[in-house]
């Protein structure tokens, strides 16, 4: 969740919701459903392991969505935008659920998206069978096809690479530090995370 002026941003698939602190008693008031259908029937016949995973919101002002490769079929924003999409990728939404639309694809199943001050979008892709997928770290560059399922492995010249790639896995959390207060050794770097 983000939280900022008493509204809290939640994802919880199929839904992205805003809930709101009217009153400024630290409990929600009310919800607002922002963007809906972002998974597939996928969730309820596996489980929640690679829908749509973690959500961050933007210096820009956009919230940024991971989604698993579960993809998406008719997700639908409060302006009526209805996008649909085959596998991973990310996709950004106005925090008043407008304007939804899909920034990256080719993405196994990223859990978190790290975000810089420079507006620079990082992800640990994460995978654990193997068949060459491996966990990758990458660099989110807008419109850029990362070819998951088929195009990474039969053609690598045609997606882009990735950052680092890292054996089998399972990539989870990614973050972009860059607070001044840590020591030194831990400004300006990027930290993942692995489950396993």
């Amino acid at each position: 969740p983000e939280g900022k002026d008493g509204k809290v941003w939640v994802l919880h698939p199929p839904f992205l919701s805003v809930y709101h602190d009217d009153d400024g008693d630290g409990a929600s008031d009310r919800r607002d459903v922002l963007v809906s259908g972002l998974t597939t029937r996928q969730i309820d016949e596996r489980g929640g392991d690679h829908t749509t995973n973690g959500i961050r919101m933007g210096l820009d002002g956009w919230i940024y969505i991971a989604v698993g490769d579960y993809g998406f079929l008719g997700a639908k924003g409060k302006d009526g935008v209805t996008l649909s999409q085959l596998g991973g990728g990310i996709l950004r939404v106005r925090p008043d659920g407008t304007e939804l639309e899909v920034v990256a694809t080719g993405l196994r199943n990223p859990f978190a998206i790290a975000i810089d001050p420079f507006l620079n979008l990082f992800t640990r892709d994460n995978t654990n069978d193997g068949a060459g997928w491996d966990v990758r770290v990458s660099h989110l560059i807008p419109s850029a096809d990362y070819g998951y399922s088929q195009r990474f492995a039969n053609f690598p010249e045609e997606v882009m690479p990735p950052l680092g790639s890292y054996g089998q896995g399972g990539g989870t959390g990614v973050l972009a530090l860059h607070d001044q207060r840590w020591p030194e050794e831990y400004r300006g770097v990027l930290l993942t995370g692995d489950w396993g």
